[in-house]
């Protein structure tokens, strides 16, 4: 009986003391299990530690590198304490060359803030003109990623006041044929490839432009006769095809009608069936013929841009200045309209 009071004593104290510690144990090693796996990847941040002593011991001995801490930062992925980092060193007046500022512009590209990029490369650009080829790449860059072309070829033509150097405004130019082309403006287009010193692709572009093209009043007056007859002209056959079995449906489904004195259902099948379908038939037939145009120089655009690898590299310059490597997401090489 005495020891079956001793066991069940020892019972107690065990669930009194010894669980809840254990429980406690547990609850501290899944926490710090969980901070582990928060971290970032051991190489990174070995990197990163690495190049904070390295920034320490060169403030130390009174050789600040101005925003290597940034830069270590923006290398391991990490653009917003990158972007403040850069502010800092903007804050603290640690840079007068305008490379700090310049970075910022790309850090603030990589962590998504667009806009805000945008107004500081200008910015780079008004108060150091000498990175004016390099601020106005990547302004370009990051326009034409938006397909905002009228802004790129703007921000192309702002770079092109500041730079004398012939390489660079070859560059310059040949960035603007590459937007031109990608508006379908040949004539423009082969212009700036004449400028950048590129005249056989000029007339390659020429003659490329040199599409035939399909009369808009032919295509109107053919659907006039046989609705879909103009759409069938204009390279869409499936299209015309159901424009004439709608069009012609509609038009023997109003005779049945009215032959059967069902005046109501022939008005019905009249107004709102054949004179819809074949007045959108003439109207469709004159819209495609334009659009045929658009879209075979589009064709014969984007096989030239991919055969001799037109599309520039907007961030080249910039990436070669400050040593980042700028990453985008992953756009069309060649835009479609």
């Amino acid at each position: 009986m005495l020891a079956l009071s001793l066991l069940l004593a020892l019972q107690t104290v065990l669930t009194t003391f010894s669980f809840p510690c254990l429980a406690s144990l547990t609850t501290f090693t899944r926490g710090t299990e969980r901070r582990d796996s928060a971290l970032p990847p051991k190489p990174q941040l070995s990197a990163a530690m690495g190049s904070v002593g390295d920034f320490n011991a060169a403030s130390d001995s009174g050789r600040r590198i101005p925003g290597s801490l940034a830069d270590t930062l923006f290398s391991c992925g990490y653009y917003s304490s990158a972007v403040l980092e850069y502010k800092r060193c903007l804050y603290e007046r640690q840079d007068t060359t305008g490379l700090v500022a310049l970075k910022l512009g790309l850090a603030l590209a990589a962590a998504g803030e667009l806009g805000a990029a945008t107004v500081q490369l200008h910015e780079v650009t008004n108060q150091h003109p000498t990175y004016a080829h390099a601020t106005g790449m990547a302004l370009a860059g990051l326009f034409a990623h938006g397909r905002a072309m009228g802004q790129a070829r703007l921000a192309l033509h702002d770079a092109l006041l500041f730079s004398s150097d012939s390489a660079q405004r070859a560059r310059l130019n040949s960035a603007l044929a590459w937007l031109d082309l990608a508006d379908g403006n040949a004539s423009e287009a082969a212009d700036y490839l004449e400028k950048s010193g590129n005249s056989t692709l000029a007339n390659r572009v020429r003659l490329a432009a040199a599409v035939p093209s399909r009369s808009s009043a032919v295509a109107v007056l053919l659907s006039t006769v046989m609705p879909g007859a103009g759409e069938v002209y204009a390279g869409r056959p499936l299209l015309g095809l159901s424009s004439l079995l709608v069009t012609g449906g509609s038009a023997l489904g109003t005779c049945l009608a009215a032959r059967s004195d069902d005046w109501v259902l022939s008005a019905f099948l009249f107004s709102f069936l054949f004179l819809r379908f074949y007045s959108g038939s003439r109207r469709n037939a004159a819209d495609l013929c334009m659009d045929y145009r658009k879209q075979l120089l589009s064709e014969r655009f984007g096989a030239l841009s991919r055969q001799y690898d037109l599309e520039p590299d907007w961030f080249a310059a910039a990436e070669s200045l400050t040593g980042l490597r700028l990453h985008l997401p992953e756009t069309e090489s060649f835009p479609t309209r």
